[in-house]
């Protein structure tokens, strides 16, 4: 049987088309397989760099709470020295006011010894 020359061209053109198709597909798998394989890489690369900055983040939140435990730590001990500062001034003045009074009521008696040494 004889095949014209018209449908054979076809049916070539077709089995061509076909393979081709075949070949674009498959450069369209390998490339999509690259690109996963690409993602996959970054999203691991990704990970790590996170996981050290977790850490790292952690590190930084904990010296911060232990920082600001000291400086807690030492206000507190700031304000209790202030009190007892200000305790010890309340009464230094409180002890300076009773001894103007009773400096007020008493004889003045250097200056006595001092009059009584000048007559003698």
């Amino acid at each position: 049987m004889w095949i014209p020359r018209k449908l054979r061209q076809m049916l070539a053109d077709r089995a061509k088309s076909t393979q081709l198709l075949a070949e674009i597909a498959a450069g369209s798998d390998n490339q999509q397989r690259l690109l996963n394989d690409k993602l996959t890489e970054a999203i691991v690369a990704l990970n790590d760099v996170s996981n050290v900055l977790r850490s790292r983040l952690d590190a930084v939140v904990a010296g911060s709470n232990n920082q600001q435990k000291q400086l807690e730590a030492l206000i507190a001990g700031l304000n209790n020295q202030t009190r007892l500062l200000n305790e010890k001034l309340d009464s230094d003045i409180t002890n300076s006011a009773r001894q103007s009074q009773l400096v007020g009521k008493e004889p003045n008696w250097p200056n006595r010894r001092i009059e009584g040494a000048a007559g003698d």
